[in-house]
């Protein structure tokens, strides 16, 4: 299977739209080109924690991350798309003991995906070559600032 990112697919692209219009696909890779040619090998389902300008945004049970080889996207509303040489993984932890990931961005604020199954995709991530901290951090809604 290949990705489904839609090339144009902005909001911003339509002058027809009213109100604040942001951007809704983040592709934080170094090649383009092999992002586009990667196949999906594996999918976890979940919530995920989107940074907006004014906070995060909690999507629960919306959300799929998506491993293609050394890329990662998590989609949900929008769609964010990293590699192993753009990011770096951490174990997170939210109130009421949801686990799950952050996925430090260098040029941009971290993407927090939620999943029952965070160990199994923590070692998968790792086997795939991303950079995977050993230690766990805490999410707080804090207003992302930019």
């Amino acid at each position: 299977m290949k990705w489904s990112f839609r090339a144009g697919s902005r909001r911003h692209d339509d002058p027809s739209k009213v109100g604040p219009q942001f951007p809704r696909t983040l592709w934080a890779v170094t090649d383009p080109e092999a992002a586009r040619r990667a196949t999906v090998t594996e999918k976890w389902h979940g919530s995920a924690s989107v940074p907006t300008r004014i906070g995060y945004i909690d999507l629960h049970g919306l959300s799929v991350l998506a491993l293609a080889g050394d890329h990662l996207a998590i989609r949900g509303r929008g769609e964010m798309m990293t590699d192993t040489r753009s990011c770096k993984i951490y174990p997170a932890r939210r109130a009421l003991a949801n686990r799950g990931i952050e996925v430090r961005l260098f040029s941009h604020s971290s993407f927090y995906f939620w999943t029952c199954d965070s160990e199994k995709l923590l070692a998968a991530l790792k086997t795939a070559g991303f950079d995977v901290a050993s230690e766990e951090v805490r999410f707080r809604d804090r207003r992302v600032i930019r």
